[in-house]
């Protein structure tokens, strides 16, 4: 089975943003009894004027948390994210995160999970001064994603080199590709070991 859920969040940056120049959403996440807790690690720059030389960091830790019913078998669930939107407003980041979540059913079962739970308070929304690595990886699927904004010399050929991706993993997570200058594509990221 698969299920798409929408998680948004607006985050404050330490100023007001002309462009987003580079951002990562990683996923972590456990899976308990009857939910998913889990956050998302947004980390990126931007600049303040589009004349700026300098890039500003911004990193925030947004939880989150998945209603499960009891008729998931919790050993199948695959969790990924299938897109990002971003709009910039004053010093706003806006942000649309589309979860995938991929699951087994277990027999006699008829409705699959619940609506995401924003589990979010206002002392979360100040930005993390560093993201805690992971140390031990499971079975589940833990990912790292970055948003490419294609510029005007981009080819598919150069863009998988850069980033070490494929070029049919690049086609698999951007449907209707075009590679218009501005575009936006999603990067799934190998984690370095």
């Amino acid at each position: 089975m698969n299920q798409k859920v929408l998680f948004k969040k607006d985050c404050t940056l330490k100023s007001i943003a002309s462009e987003i120049t580079n951002i990562e959403v990683t996923p972590e996440y456990k899976i308990e009894e009857d939910v998913i807790d889990g956050s998302f690690n947004v980390n990126g720059t931007y600049k303040i004027t589009p004349s700026s030389i300098n890039d500003e960091v911004f990193m925030y830790k947004l939880p989150f948390q998945i209603a499960l019913s009891d008729d998931i078998k919790k050993e199948s669930i695959d969790l990924s994210i299938t897109d990002l939107n971003y709009i910039m407003k004053n010093e706003t980041l806006h942000l649309e995160i589309e979860i995938n979540l991929d699951y087994d059913k277990k027999e006699d079962s008829k409705m699959p999970i619940g609506i995401i739970e924003d589990e979010y308070n206002k002392e979360d929304e100040k930005p993390i001064q560093e993201i805690k690595e992971v140390d031990e990886l499971t079975d589940e699927e833990y990912s790292k994603y970055k948003i490419y904004v294609v510029k005007k010399e981009d080819t598919l050929e150069s863009i998988s080199i850069k980033y070490n991706v494929s070029i049919s993993t690049i086609e698999e997570y951007n449907k209707n590709l075009t590679l218009n200058e501005n575009e936006k594509l999603i990067l799934p990221l190998e984690i370095d070991e």
